[in-house]
């Protein structure tokens, strides 16, 4: 009986280092996260301050003209992508439809007349 007793007090006594053990984890893991949360709000306060120059004046992006030359430029370049995609679309469906090849042949020139069209219109 006595050393169940003397068990039972070392398995307490483990418990309680234990305890203390993850209470003194648990203060670190606050800390560190403290120090995350500041480095991520001072990174996002950086991302949100207008860009400077060299007179450390902040510099306007919007009111640049070649800012808006660059959304023009993107404009044309994004509705570009789109008509290759679908140009590439409609070049997938007539290749996989191989029974009629002469529908397919018209519809790839009708396809080809249309995009020099309005390659021409763009330019």
């Amino acid at each position: 009986m006595l050393t169940a007793l003397r068990d039972a007090e070392t398995q307490v006594e483990s418990l309680k280092t234990r305890t203390l053990e993850l209470q003194a984890l648990n203060v670190f893991n606050e800390l560190y996260c403290n120090v995350l949360r500041h480095q991520l709000a001072d990174q996002d306060n950086k991302k949100n301050q207008p860009k400077r120059v060299g007179d450390s004046l902040p510099r306007l992006l919007l009111s640049r003209d070649d800012f808006y030359e660059k959304v023009i430029e993107f404009t044309k370049w994004q509705e570009g992508k789109t008509s290759e995609k679908a140009a590439q679309k409609q070049a997938r469906e007539d290749h996989q439809d191989f029974g009629n090849m002469e529908e397919a042949r018209g519809r790839m020139e009708a396809r080809k007349q249309t995009q020099a069209r309005d390659l021409s219109s763009h330019c």
